[in-house]
């Protein structure tokens, strides 16, 4: 972690384009180029063979495909999968980004912020449509710690950060799923804080420290000098998480093993770079509670 939280970013401050100056879902999408029209094409084998019930979605006017589908799927245009989301905007709501990857489109949006234990956070809510045969529009909520920027994607046994959002065209019915996922927020922001607190008066001892950071990375001898150093490498951006100045207050806790892991997976870069690594490390992070979990886990069985 650093003093700074200039130089340190969520992982979706990298990907999609930024909409912050939107006003509606509307605005949004046009604002990413993001107000196509998506169709399901006829697909055809080279000898001019139509593939019977199969069909391609992709935007209208190109050659640019999403996915395949069967005959019986519904598309659901960006526009109308989102348009719920205006009736949270009176609620606080606020744009941030909105992209597309191979398999999903989103719309990424932030509430007020909420102090927990001290500590600013920030509750994103990150909206899924998909072209790929998705049925359901979905959002996961992924709190920020603001002061080292760190995303917590966690899911708890009774709450999990993850809903369905059936899609209507009626007006009333927009406003309760709008309602709805806000309701769902607060109802697991509120889990997320018990979580913490509880957490954060779970002493973990020095020796038990060493244990899950030696379990986590875990050096095989057999491998090679590269590799070795690798993980000798994560572990210490790790402890240098685990020991840094705004994580002193949960030093010693449980609370304190995963805010560093937080900071550790938010942070830290890739070994080799591509021009996909960006949209991985988003789509990793923000979606894939298992990592949290995992962590979690190997934590509580030192505790």
């Amino acid at each position: 972690m650093m003093n700074s939280t200039s130089t340190r970013m969520a992982t979706w401050d990298k990907v999609g384009t930024d909409i912050r100056e939107a006003n509606s879902v509307k605005e949004a999408l046009q604002i990413a180029g993001m107000n196509y029209e998506v169709v399901k094409s006829p697909i055809y084998l080279s000898n001019g063979f139509r593939i019977k019930d199969q069909f391609a979605t992709k935007k209208k006017g190109t050659d640019e495909v999403f996915g395949i589908v069967g005959k019986d799927y519904t598309i659901v245009q960006n526009e109308e999968a989102f348009s719920f989301v205006d009736g949270i905007i009176q609620d606080g709501l606020t744009f941030v980004k909105a992209g597309e990857t191979s398999y999903m489109n989103y719309i990424i949006a932030s509430l007020p912020d909420q102090y927990i234990m001290d500590d600013k956070f920030t509750p994103y809510i990150i909206f899924q449509n998909s072209h790929v045969g998705a049925s359901t529009i979905k959002a996961a909520i992924c709190p920020l710690r603001i002061v080292c920027q760190n995303q917590f994607a966690m899911e708890f046994r009774r709450s999990t950060n993850k809903i369905s959002i059936r899609h209507s065209s009626y007006v009333h019915d927009k406003m309760k799923e709008a309602q709805h996922t806000l309701q769902f927020t607060a109802e697991y922001m509120n889990t997320f804080t018990k979580q913490a607190e509880k957490l954060a008066t779970t002493k973990i001892s020095d020796e038990s420290v060493g244990s899950i950071v030696d379990q986590y990375f875990l050096i095989d001898e057999e491998a090679s000098t590269r590799k070795i150093n690798s993980t000798e490498a994560k572990r210490q951006i790790f402890l240098n998480a685990y020991n840094a100045e705004d994580n002193q207050n949960f030093k010693g806790t449980a609370w304190g093993m995963i805010n560093a892991f937080s900071d550790y997976i938010t942070h830290i870069e890739p070994g080799r770079k591509s021009d996909k690594s960006d949209i991985t490390k988003f789509v990793n992070v923000t979606f894939n509670t298992g990592l949290m979990e995992n962590f979690i886990n190997l934590v509580s069985s030192k505790i």
